[in-house]
């Protein structure tokens, strides 16, 4: 079996080591792990934080602007309907469901849209990482020779 020597020296320099050592090594490995993953999901937050805040200004001017669009196109289809010989009634019935229909298509898309979280991602692969680290931890402390590799991380974008 071909082994990698600078594992092998881990494995006889952590072999050097009390049980104190090694558990102390371990636990400082999962406090820097989990403060990492901290940091990631902070920056994370930030981001997306300044990001919504931005759509939802974008949001709140395209809305206006829409209303006021739908609200004129729906009087000149009316004008044009009256023009044409129906009823205002008549006309105003048939723009109200035009616009029924569109505004249903709408709400029917947004629901389709597939939205995802980062902010769950990263909280899955710090739940990873430190089941990895505490099963790792049990293998040490009984005496287990072999440490498992770490689960791979995924970038959040």
């Amino acid at each position: 079996m071909n082994e990698n020597p600078s594992s092998q020296r881990g494995v006889d320099a952590a072999a050097d080591l009390g049980t104190g050592d090694l558990l102390g090594g371990i636990l400082a490995d999962t406090r820097d792990l989990v403060a990492a993953h901290g940091d990631r999901l902070r920056g994370e937050l930030a981001n997306d934080l300044r990001g919504l805040g931005r759509m939802v200004k974008a949001m709140v001017i395209a809305g206006a602007a829409a209303m006021v669009a739908a609200t004129l196109l729906g009087i000149a289809i009316s004008a044009t309907l009256v023009t044409l010989g129906l009823p205002i009634w008549a006309a105003a019935w048939i723009v109200f469901v035009i616009a029924g229909v569109v505004a249903a298509m709408m709400i029917a898309k947004m629901r389709a849209t597939e939205m995802t979280d980062n902010v769950v991602d990263e909280m899955k692969a710090a739940r990873d990482e430190v089941a990895w680290a505490g099963k790792n931890t049990v293998k040490a402390l009984e005496g287990e020779p072999g440490v498992e590799p770490a689960p791979p991380t995924q970038p959040l974008h």
